[in-house]
């Protein structure tokens, strides 16, 4: 089994893996926006971008937006499904291109969980820098 084409037979494994990822990191966002709640918003740097998706299926948009917000100091602001774009505010972003690999890395996750056989995770080119999607 190659790690760009896991079997359908390790699905099971990927979801229970993807979901001990997911506890952890929901975990950590709780402990940082509690820490800079109590500092009185001293590490607080938002932003917000527009992040070039992987999903395509209304479950899979619906899912990564879900699972966005639910994660403390994020969430999806819209989804532009015929762009191939997902736009999240970050509470945390020491960029928007930091922001964006994150919320990439936990959609690549998230789709090899949720297919069983995970395929193409390419996504669409991101918008230049001040240019409207």
């Amino acid at each position: 089994m190659s790690p760009k084409n896991p079997s359908s037979a390790a699905w099971p494994l990927r979801i229970l893996s993807f979901l001990l990822w997911y506890a952890k990191e929901f975990f950590l966002a709780n402990l940082q926006v509690t820490a800079d709640v109590l500092r009185r918003h001293q590490r607080m740097s938002p932003a917000i971008a527009a992040i070039p998706a992987a999903s395509r299926s209304e479950a899979e948009w619906t899912m990564i937006s879900v699972l966005i917000t639910l994660t403390p100091g994020t969430m999806t602001m819209t989804v532009s499904r015929d762009e191939g774009l997902l736009y999240v505010h970050g509470m945390f972003a020491e960029t928007r291109d930091a922001l964006a690999e994150e919320i990439q890395d936990m959609e690549n996750r998230m789709l090899r969980a949720m297919r069983r056989t995970p395929g193409d995770l390419s996504r669409p080119l991101a918008p230049e820098a001040g240019e409207a999607p």
